[in-house]
């Protein structure tokens, strides 16, 4: 939803455009609407997440940890998606950001995280060893 905000700054009246200008809330959305945003656009699915015109509020970090559960690769495209990938992939999102969005609350209180977690899966691994390779991506320093 679009809403057009008024206030004055000094003596000049300034109208600005708030809100419809980011991507899919993820938690307000159906597994249709999701995959329709997703699937709009011919992107990797690393690009999909991480543009917020597509999906709000999804970075670097955290689409590596949605795309680790979903078990789907992060250089596939979208539109290559299969009718199973999708609920799986909008069921990881929704899971790993309620799991970060709690761990970090419950870790920082009132404050602000200051650097990446330990405990993530993927970001931030490049180059280390893994138990688990995943499409040779991310994960392990013998691809």
């Amino acid at each position: 939803m679009i809403h057009i905000v008024t206030t004055i700054i000094g003596r000049v009246n300034w109208q600005v455009v708030v809100g419809g200008l980011g991507g899919l809330e993820i938690f307000e959305s159906t597994l249709q609407e999701f995959s329709d945003a997703i699937t709009a656009e011919n992107h990797t699915l690393k690009r999909a997440l991480t543009d917020p015109k597509v999906v709000s509020g999804i970075g670097n970090a955290y689409s590596d940890e949605i795309l680790y559960r979903a078990r789907l690769s992060p250089i596939l495209l979208t539109k290559n998606l299969s009718d199973e990938q999708l609920p799986q992939l909008y069921s990881a999102t929704k899971e790993t950001l309620l799991e970060w969005t709690e761990r970090l609350r419950v870790e920082t209180g009132e404050g602000f995280p200051k650097n990446f977690h330990e405990s993530i899966s993927v970001h931030g691994r490049f180059g280390t060893h893994c138990d688990t390779i995943l499409f040779g991506l991310y994960l392990c320093d013998c691809q």
